[in-house]
Parts: structure tokens; C-alpha cells; sequence
């Protein structure tokens, strides 16, 4: 893939980030960790940290160039200094799959604004295009009805019922499946 991975919408900019963003990150966490928490697998005890959001990224440029996965960070037009959002494709197999998963946040100050939806409809685009990946997952915790609708609005499919798929605030809870293909 190349990077810097950008994509432009009528509202936003979806990039990847760079080290040197850690900053930005860090607010971002700082700014919504009591919105991100009940929906995130327990952070790490230096998960507030810059050293720890420089690694994370570091991580995520590793990922990025062996075709792994790929985070987008969401900022409005015109504002490179405060993400609004971010969307994970994690787990790209290659071969006959062709496949991913997604992720996805937003800051608690742009709920219900479309921000998601704009978003995520220009990265499928991306992921379907660019990437050439042939099906998008994405495993929802059956009382996120905000993300089931918006999941549903987008054009995804259930696929049924996954029993304690995912420890989310040192929980294991059901998911429900979803694709995009």
C-alpha cells in the first residue's frame, strides 16, 4: 500500500499518521476515554501515555506496509490538528479470502452527525478498489444499536450470532456478524 494512505471526501480527510502525530492521538484518546472504554478491550496501563501512542503507531505503519491491516484517521476539511474519528481494517488475508474486518470510533462531540457514514462509505470504496479485497467484516455487540443501524444503512448483510467473540472491558461478549462483499 502506499503511504501516506489519504482519501478525501465532501467533509473529511481519512489519512494514515505518522509518529510525529502522536500528539494528536493522544488528545484524541484523552478526549474520549470515558465515550471509547465500555466499547474497547481493557488499554494497556500506559495506554494514556505519548511514548505509548508514538509505538502504536509505529505498529500501525508496520501493519500498513505488510498488508495487514490499516487505520484511517478522520479529520474535517480544512483541520489537521484534531481527529474526529478513526476506522481499523485489521486482519486482511490474502489468497483465496480476500478479506478484512472493520473497526470503528468516533469522538463523542460528533456523534450522529453522518460523520461515520460519509467515512466509512469512501474507505469501502478504497477497500474494494485500491486494496482489491473482495468482503469487509464487521462483529457488533448486539446492544450497539447506533452501529447496527449504521452498519445496516451502509448495505452490510447479517450473518448471524458469535458467542463471547471479543473481551471488550474485561468482558466476553456475543457479537453479531455482519459482511459487505
Amino acid at each position: 500500500m502506499e503511504h501516506p494512505v489519504i482519501i478525501s471526501t465532501p467533509s473529511f480527510v481519512l489519512k494514515t499518521l505518522s509518529v510525529d502525530d502522536a500528539q494528536l492521538l493522544l488528545n484524541y484518546y484523552v478526549n474520549n476515554k470515558s465515550h471509547f472504554e465500555p466499547w474497547s478491550a481493557l488499554p494497556d496501563k500506559n495506554f494514556y501515555t505519548l511514548e505509548f501512542q508514538k509505538k502504536k503507531l509505529e505498529f500501525d505503519e508496520l501493519t500498513l506496509n505488510a498488508q495487514k491491516a490499516l487505520r484511517l484517521w478522520i479529520f474535517k476539511n480544512g483541520d489537521d490538528k484534531n481527529i474526529i474519528g478513526d476506522i481499523g481494517f485489521t486482519n486482511m488475508i490474502r489468497g483465496p479470502f480476500q478479506s478484512c474486518n472493520v473497526g470503528y470510533k468516533t469522538d463523542v462531540n460528533y456523534l450522529r452527525q453522518g460523520v461515520m457514514y460519509e467515512a466509512l462509505s469512501a474507505s469501502f470504496k478504497y477497500i474494494f478498489t485500491n486494496l482489491k479485497l473482495h468482503r469487509i467484516e464487521a462483529n457488533i455487540i448486539p446492544s450497539n444499536i447506533a452501529s447496527i443501524n449504521l452498519i445496516k444503512k451502509l448495505g452490510f448483510i447479517e450473518e448471524g450470532h458469535v458467542r463471547q467473540y471479543l473481551n471488550i472491558n474485561g468482558k466476553w461478549h456475543d457479537h453479531i456478524r455482519f459482511s459487505l462483499i
